[in-house]
């Protein structure tokens, strides 16, 4: 019975993946809403196709690792930070690939607009889970917080 319940998750797992994938497909025009002076970012359908895929792939381990007791509270807070970091450090390697590359090679009248690329630079940047490791730890940190207030509440709070 455990191993059918085990593979219904993984099918509903993996359906899940494979639907946040089809919204890529999803008809219509959906905008470009990340647009500068420097052009416009993906079709939006798949930028939150991609986005939504780094969740599904990813969330289910950070869920898992908190529900089953396989890591113990001061582990989880130890793998959420790492996960947070991770992600911070990524976004930082990012802008600086932006400051080295992109940065020398355009007009200066166009170097003004360093900050405002970097973030649609980030944000469509779904080669790697920056963003999704940094909402992941933080969520895995909290989890771990929350799970300790409720098990020891302050008493001098009214």
């Amino acid at each position: 019975m455990r191993s059918s319940r085990r593979l219904a998750l993984l099918a509903l797992w993996a359906g899940s993946l494979w639907a946040s994938l089809q919204i890529a497909r999803a008809p219509g025009d959906w905008g470009h809403a990340l647009c500068g002076p420097w052009g416009c970012g993906p079709p939006l359908q798949a930028l939150v196709a991609c986005h939504l895929a780094w969740f599904v792939l990813l969330a289910p381990a950070a869920v898992l690792l908190v529900r089953s007791g396989l890591a113990k509270p001061e582990g989880l807070r130890w793998i959420g930070a790492a996960a947070f970091s991770l992600g911070l450090l990524m976004s930082v390697g990012m802008v600086i690939h932006e400051w080295i590359v992109w940065l020398p090679s355009v007009e200066e009248s166009m170097a003004a607009f360093f900050w405002q690329r970097c973030r649609p630079v980030i944000a469509t940047s779904v080669d790697l889970p920056m963003v999704h490791l940094v909402v992941i730890g933080a969520a895995l940190m909290a989890a771990v917080r929350g799970a300790q207030q409720r098990e020891n509440p302050d008493p001098e709070v009214p």
